[in-house]
């Protein structure tokens, strides 16, 4: 039975038609869900975007399967414990309701339960329609600007945010910022959803005889479906990124503001990216590159990889146009982790990237 329509709808459309095979009744329903929504049943809630003209999703119960669990319960028999301060900084419900509260929104009236990534991506939305009207400079007409007010009020009504941040966007300086933090906080609700899966889970039953259970803290780091080694501070590759961190800094910004140091290294493997990269292996000009961010988009990236910025965001945020921007300054990775937000500690990714031929531009994008 699949039904689907306007809310409040008397007579919904509706299909209701049997089946004897299960493969081909999912294939039928994600079929009608595409029709409907543009949007793909098996990648889930929280990859959900809202495309103009077709449906959305509608919440219908907020606190529907919340855990309750406490962190101090979260421990592992079978991970490292250096895994386990990297799993519970990356996945722990206390650092996501933190990075809620310093992305300034009002975390009572929008908990991390409550918090969806399509709601993330409505608010985007309405970014940029404001910057659509920004763009038209001092050519802006009273009812333009009156139109910037409802897409801002619109934002408020989504995401409430926090009393610092409760002022009108009116210049591209105040939309950048808005749009990189609503980008962060889309994180956090990958990095949300993943955990809840991963708790609400059930055990598997696979385990080997006289083996310790999984705990919750093994489902959170299965749901990342990466593999992190811990390396020796001993270790020559250790020494070697240390020397990166210490030479890759810009010379204007040098250490006079802060000091980078390196505190642990995890070797990553993630599932399925030695297949992915292997076409790309035989490019010319491959390099180390850094790029940084928030521990909840490190959690999704180590999940899902990175990733082209969504449909939906504003291009005024990146200067070179929408694109996955790596660095080899890595005050410039430093930058995007936010580290006044983490008690000076945060989280950097040093990537492989196969750039092949390159085209240099000192300019940005129009």
């Amino acid at each position: 039975v699949a039904q689907w329509g306007k809310v409040g709808a008397q007579k919904p459309g509706c299909d209701v038609t049997d089946y004897t095979d299960l493969k081909e009744a999912k294939e039928v329903f994600n079929s009608k869900f595409w029709e409907k929504t543009r949007n793909s049943w098996e990648a889930g809630a929280f990859a959900f975007r809202t495309v103009s003209g077709k449906y959305s999703l509608v919440e219908l119960s907020e606190d529907e399967g919340e855990e309750d669990e406490g962190e101090e319960e979260m421990q592992s028999e079978l991970l490292d414990a250096s895994i386990q301060r990297v799993v519970q900084a990356l996945m722990g419900k206390e650092p996501m309701t933190e990075a809620i509260s310093a992305l300034c929104v009002d975390a009572e009236r929008m908990p991390l339960r409550k918090l969806k990534r399509y709601k993330v991506n409505e608010a985007l939305a309405e970014l940029s329609s404001i910057q659509a009207l920004l763009q038209k400079g001092d050519k802006k007409s009273a009812k333009d600007i009156q139109k910037i007010a409802a897409h801002t009020e619109r934002i408020k009504t989504i995401l409430p945010p926090s009393a610092s941040k409760d002022a009108p966007i009116e210049s591209f300086s105040a939309l950048k910022e808005r749009a990189a933090m609503l980008e962060d906080l889309g994180e956090v609700c990958v990095a949300s959803a993943l955990r809840k899966r991963a708790i609400l889970a059930p055990p598997k039953e696979d385990a080997a005889p006289h083996a310790p259970s999984p705990s919750k803290l093994d489902s959170l780091y299965d749901a990342l479906q990466a593999h992190l080694a811990p390396l020796p501070e001993s270790g020559e590759t250790f020494s070697t990124i240390r020397a990166m961190l210490q030479g890759a800094q810009a010379p204007d910004q040098g250490t006079s503001s802060f000091k980078l140091r390196l505190d642990r290294v995890f070797a990553v493997n993630r599932a399925g990216d030695d297949m992915r990269f292997a076409p790309f292996k035989r490019l010319p000009n491959r390099t180390m590159l850094w790029r940084g961010g928030r521990p909840s988009a490190v959690a999704s990236t180590l999940r899902f990889g990175l990733r082209v910025p969504l449909q939906e965001a504003p291009s005024a945020g990146y200067i070179f146009g929408k694109g996955i921007y790596l660095h080899d300054c890595v005050t410039e990775a430093v930058a995007r982790s936010h580290l006044a937000d983490s008690n000076g500690e945060g989280w950097l990714l040093l990537c492989e990237a196969a750039l092949g031929n390159i085209k240099e531009t000192t300019r940005p994008s129009a």
